[in-house]
């Protein structure tokens, strides 16, 4: 009679503490056996051959437990039925972990984002999904098909149609981000990317001259186009201190508080006030003549009780990123008027107040929270090559 059982192979222990969770078969004398996943010794119960509930994951984990262990009866009662002979290396391989596709995987992944609340990251994870689905051409890719040559294919097919450098860096970073996710629950223990390296190109950040920022405030433009609301919400970014256009499109009046502006960033979720200085509350006073639910009047979405929380987020930052482009597509027409060459976006408004206060604050903490960094590591990689036209100038002095 064949037997399967879920078990824990307590006398091995990994590195991070760990240890293997066994799908273990036993038929006609032999013993054959998988691995599922992997989890502290306290988190197992033998018993109930389960993850305990408070471990991460421990949902999925129990549902990949649970399938693999009824997959295996399924399969041991179908041979039975057929009168053929149980082999149990047959039954393990057919429950191997490398039976799920990475092209699979990948979904989930992305799914799992979503209903964890982070819409906006989801979306732009699913881009990378529908340009790797498009390279394997909707073929399923397993675990053990993903070595350093698959991904050095998927390199340079990139490359053959032109994708920037820093898009392929990052698309990369994300399989690598879902590769890691994969090997933590034990389904894979290979590296694909041991012999690959993709660097990340450095890009030289633009930033505007304060001449430049009074040219964009003195343009005399018609205060009921979409051009002027533009200027407005670039001057409102740099004047709170390099905040994100996401940010400030969804800035509302109830959002000044006691003489200061207060949000949440939609993108770190970290605290911001900000005091309203005098060309501040000139602005503030001007957008607020539009007497519309947003303090920059391009945004028209509401939270609609009908649709759920997510479905909510969706059409939000639909509308966020519909805005930014509306206002990117004005800002190249403001640079036009003040005459530069420079490409000016909604982040031109973060790179030029930064070095405007790096330039003026010896203090880095200060520039550091100011931008709302982590770290300051993330502060000077940020700044260093906004500063490059200030070793420009050091070397005309050099030379003359």
């Amino acid at each position: 009679m064949a037997t399967v059982l879920v078990t824990l192979k307590s006398s091995k222990i990994y590195k991070d503490g760990t240890s293997p969770v066994i799908l273990k078969v036993r038929a006609n004398g032999k013993v054959a056996e998988i691995q599922l996943c992997k989890v502290p010794v306290k988190q197992w119960l033998e018993e109930k051959e389960r993850v305990r509930s408070n471990y991460p994951h421990a949902a999925e984990l129990n549902e990949i437990i649970q399938h693999k262990k009824d997959a295996a009866e399924k399969l041991i009662l179908s041979l039975e039925k057929q009168g053929k002979f149980i082999n149990p290396d047959v039954i393990v391989n057919a429950q191997a972990t490398g039976n799920q596709t990475f092209t699979e995987y990948l979904e989930k992944f992305v799914k799992g984002r979503s209903e964890r609340g982070n819409i906006h990251t989801a979306e732009k994870y699913q881009s990378h999904v529908t340009i790797i689905t498009e390279f394997v051409k909707a073929k399923s890719v397993h675990f053990d098909e993903m070595t350093d040559e698959w991904i050095t294919r998927f390199l340079n097919w990139e490359r053959r149609r032109g994708t920037s450098p820093n898009t392929v860096h990052r698309r990369i970073a994300f399989i690598k981000t879902v590769w890691n996710d994969a090997r933590k629950r034990g389904f894979v223990s290979h590296d694909p990317f041991a012999f690959v390296e993709v660097k990340e190109v450095k890009t030289k950040k633009v930033r505007l001259t304060s001449d430049e920022i009074v040219a964009i405030e003195n343009l005399d433009l018609p205060i009921d186009q979409n051009i002027h609301k533009a200027r407005c919400a670039f001057l409102l970014q740099y004047y709170l201190r390099g905040a994100r256009i996401s940010d400030v499109l969804l800035l509302k009046p109830e959002n000044i508080v006691s003489g200061r502006i207060e949000y949440v960033s939609i993108k770190t979720g970290a605290i911001q006030s900000v005091g309203i200085h005098l060309k501040l509350k000139k602005l503030l006073e001007h957008m607020l003549d539009y007497h519309r639910p947003y303090i920059v009047p391009l945004m028209k979405w509401h939270y609609e009780a009908k649709l759920t929380q997510e479905e909510n987020e969706r059409k939000m930052w639909a509308q966020v990123e519909s805005r930014t482009s509306e206002v990117n597509y004005q800002l190249k027409r403001i640079a036009d008027l003040i005459g530069t060459t420079k490409k000016i976006t909604t982040h031109i408004a973060r790179h030029t107040f930064a070095r405007m206060v790096d330039s003026v604050e010896p203090d880095k903490r200060k520039v550091s929270a100011m931008l709302g960094h982590s770290s300051f590591g993330m502060t000077e990689k940020y700044l260093e090559s906004l500063r490059d036209d200030d070793l420009d100038k050091a070397v005309e002095i050099v030379f003359g």
